[in-house]
């Protein structure tokens, strides 16, 4: 997905220009930067995580009212780990909308990040009920995985995180969260495959930059 990425931010770059003071391109850019960060896009991440921040912040501060560029902000924020502004901006976003399921998979993603793993089961239930299909569908299983991984329940973990992944191949990044959780259950082969799969399609990966 880094060719899209890199699309995506050329166009965004663009309607910002066009429309300085329209906080949606701001926020899909934060996103874009915060993707770049955490998935190992570019070799540059606090740089890319920093622009990330200060994209979402410019964003909030224009549309402090649109539903859709607050939760675009607030997964850049959490990508960043700046969990605690990504969980007020998403308070406000679920205010406003409290049906959306972009803000309820955001919000369980905010959870498992921070380590709640029964809000971000509740959460990501929350998001199945009201968007039980793609997109969004594959990116709850892996969160689920995620949420299973922080409490301990590994074999779950990583059924639930390679569901996810086999769903939508593009999301190779959630096969971290399979080679982690298929280890620590015990089913070293397993994780050993996840990771060269993996590794093939991020073979400059490291075990470093995935922690």
């Amino acid at each position: 997905p880094i060719w899209p990425c890199l699309e995506a931010l050329e166009a965004l770059d663009q309607a910002q220009e066009l429309a300085p003071a329209y906080g949606l391109p701001k926020a899909m850019a934060a996103w874009c930067w915060g993707q770049r960060a955490a998935y190992h896009f570019a070799p540059s991440p606090r740089d890319d995580a920093a622009r990330a921040v200060r994209l979402a912040a410019e964003a909030c501060r224009l549309a402090p009212a649109d539903a859709l560029v607050l939760t675009l902000a607030s997964g850049a924020l959490t990508l960043a780990h700046r969990l605690g502004e990504a969980e007020r901006v998403l308070d406000r976003a679920l205010t406003l909308e409290p049906g959306s399921p972009w803000a309820w998979v955001r919000r369980a993603w905010a959870s498992a990040y921070a380590g709640d793993a029964p809000a971000a089961l509740r959460q990501f239930s929350t998001t199945l009920h009201l968007m039980p299909f793609e997109p969004v569908r594959h990116l709850a299983f892996i969160g689920i995985g995620c949420a299973h991984l922080v409490a301990g329940r590994y074999g779950r973990a990583a059924r639930w995180a390679q569901d996810g992944v086999a769903a939508s191949p593009d999301s190779f990044w959630g096969e971290r969260v399979v080679a982690a959780a298929a280890y620590h259950a015990g089913a070293r082969e397993e994780a050993r495959r996840s990771v060269r799969r993996l590794l093939r399609r991020d073979p400059t990966l490291t075990a470093s930059v995935a922690r």
